[in-house]
């Protein structure tokens, strides 16, 4: 693709590349994975950091441009398109063929196209399936403080019955053995983490560096009335206030629901380092907290945020963690039970999609 700096192409392909085995991820997640993989030339610095945003902000339009193309070209319209084709048509067309045929365009521009070339290139376009060379698919990045927060509104109430009949999920955690919740320290890894989590009906909570009292008080409130153990999952920094805010709200969490419970960290640990070839940071001189983790870590021990941990591997642990606390026999009678219950809201949802219109004074 002209004007691009092959720097720039080769940042997307590594990009690309990278996000094809680790996406759902935030930036900063993609930012450490192209870091610790050092194919080429790319520092753990904030110079680094912006130009990978402008990037894959860069390559996310470009693909979304293409798709609303494919889109507005797969019509009656499109795939009946002639050199006599309408304004507006030939408009998407010629923009399509100035970016990503370059040649067909400068043909089309010089009148060298005849009917046949014409429609034989035409032809093609409802049928496209390949993206452009240095774009990248928008949803396989997340921003998690960016999301539209809304309630949720129906067209009619056989749209409403069609949503409960596909979204509902028997709780099958009701009758296991433990409560279990996954505890995080930011939310920049919450994309990476949530097919998990969402899959197994399992908690989410993310605490923001060190929580708040109002969290302390709700994880008290739902934990004073569970009458089984608990255990929490927590994933956080490998640094002095990473550690730190997990003992803190672990200490406070229990003061607040009147009961010990267990927490395990799965994430990070000093050896994950290694492993992984993960950015290792000084410990800040400043952070009060230094001390008392040098203790323990030593006096060089280097810190890393959890982002740079792969989220494969993140979400291997986690669920790997989640499935040792299942009892799968009980599991599986809950997801029987589930089946026969969707039988009946399928039926009920069935009902009310045939209920007849209401009266026209009645209507909005």
């Amino acid at each position: 693709m002209r004007g691009i700096a092959q720097k720039t192409k080769d940042l997307i392909a590594v990009a690309y590349e990278a996000l094809e085995e680790i996406q759902p991820v935030g930036l900063r997640a993609l930012h450490y994975n192209i870091f610790s993989r050092s194919v080429i030339e790319y520092d753990n610095d904030k110079s680094s950091y912006r130009r990978l945003s402008s990037v894959t902000t860069y390559a996310r339009r470009v693909y979304r441009e293409w798709e609303l193309l494919v889109k507005s070209l797969d019509t009656p319209a499109m795939r009946g398109l002639s050199t006599t084709t309408g304004e507006k048509e030939l408009t998407i067309v010629v923009r399509w063929l100035k970016a990503h045929n370059p040649k067909a365009y400068q043909m089309l521009r010089d009148d060298l196209l005849g009917e046949d070339d014409w429609q034989e290139l035409i032809a093609g376009f409802p049928t496209v399936n390949c993206a452009p060379e240095f774009s990248i698919p928008p949803d396989w990045m997340c921003d998690e403080t960016r999301e539209l927060e809304k309630v949720n509104l129906w067209d009619d109430a056989g749209k409403y019955a069609d949503a409960v009949e596909r979204s509902y999920r028997r709780n099958n955690w009701t009758t296991q053995p433990y409560h279990c919740e996954i505890w995080c320290e930011k939310a920049t890894v919450l994309g990476s983490i949530r097919p998990i989590t969402e899959k197994w009906g399992v908690g989410l909570r993310v605490t923001h560096g060190f929580a708040s009292t109002g969290m302390e008080q709700n994880i008290g409130d739902l934990f004073e009335d569970i009458d089984k153990p608990i255990m929490i999952f927590f994933l956080g920094d490998h640094d002095p206030s990473g550690h730190d805010l997990e003992r803190d709200i672990h200490e406070r969490a229990q003061k607040a629901t009147g009961k010990k419970f267990e927490m395990r960290r799965l994430a990070i640990f000093p050896e994950d380092i290694k492993r992984f070839h993960l950015p290792p940071q000084r410990i800040k001189n400043t952070d009060v907290r230094s001390t008392e983790f040098r203790k323990k870590y030593g006096a060089n021990a280097a810190t890393v945020e959890l982002d740079a941990l792969p989220p494969d591997e993140l979400r291997q642990r986690i669920e790997a963690s989640i499935m040792g606390l299942i009892d799968f026999d009980d599991w599986d009678r809950q997801v029987n039970v589930q089946t026969e219950e969707l039988k009946s809201i399928k039926e009920f949802a069935n009902t009310m999609k045939n209920l007849p219109p209401p009266p026209e004074e009645a209507r909005p």
